[in-house]
């Protein structure tokens, strides 16, 4: 029999209504990392295996994260040549890369709390029916426990599903632009590559005096 005040950890929790609402903010971070792997694909132009290949090389949500805004950073730039395409065809890619980099700077600071729902231990304290999480990353030789509310699984649970939703758009926005900005930058490279002419060196001409 458990002691009163003792901490003791669960294998599944007694709290249904917990137990679903955490199922539900896995779901919906699987729906959300997808979303990030779509704008990565969409921003290289790479076929779907080379491009998931890559990304999912990347084992940790933060450098997954990189990835995306190194990508983000050299396709969605300031300059681009007028002469080659009009600007309502391209819109404002500056624009577009600080929507993409504010996206991926929320998901980077909300990322630990979702890991800590996941992956921390989870127990209760006799008699009392309050959840707690074993937290393991301070510095704390052996951790301590802390309260979790289910409002705040919650709270993170909507703030997940609506990014997910928000670069969805967010990829619909950009694919019809990726095209013409890949474009660019290849023909960027091509400039680079083809060495410039010598200018002619300009031979002064005597000037013959007249006597």
């Amino acid at each position: 029999m458990a002691k009163k005040n003792d901490f003791n950890l669960y294998l599944g929790l007694p709290n249904k209504e917990f137990a679903q609402q955490l199922g539900q903010l896995t779901v919906a971070w699987a729906a959300l990392e997808f979303a990030v792997f779509r704008l990565f694909e969409v921003m290289t132009g790479l076929p779907v295996p080379m491009a998931r290949s890559i990304y999912y090389s990347a084992r940790t949500t933060a450098a997954r994260l990189e990835l995306v805004r190194s990508v983000a950073v050299i396709v969605l730039r300031k300059r681009q040549p007028k002469k080659m395409f009009r600007p309502h065809m391209l819109g404002d890619a500056l624009a577009l890369q600080k929507r993409v980099l504010q996206h991926l700077g929320d998901i980077g600071r909300i990322a630990g709390d979702r890991n800590k729902f996941v992956h921390d231990p989870w127990a209760g304290q006799y008699p009392s029916r309050r959840l707690y999480q074993l937290r393991l990353g301070g510095k704390e030789i052996y951790g301590h426990y802390e309260p979790v509310r289910l409002r705040d699984v919650k709270r993170l649970t909507t703030f997940i599903e609506g990014k997910a939703v928000a670069l969805g758009k967010l990829h619909n926005v950009l694919a019809p632009k990726m095209p013409p900005l890949h474009s660019i930058l290849e023909l960027q490279h091509e400039l680079l590559l083809v060495p410039k002419k010598a200018a002619p060196t300009q031979q002064k001409k005597k000037r013959t005096r007249t006597k």
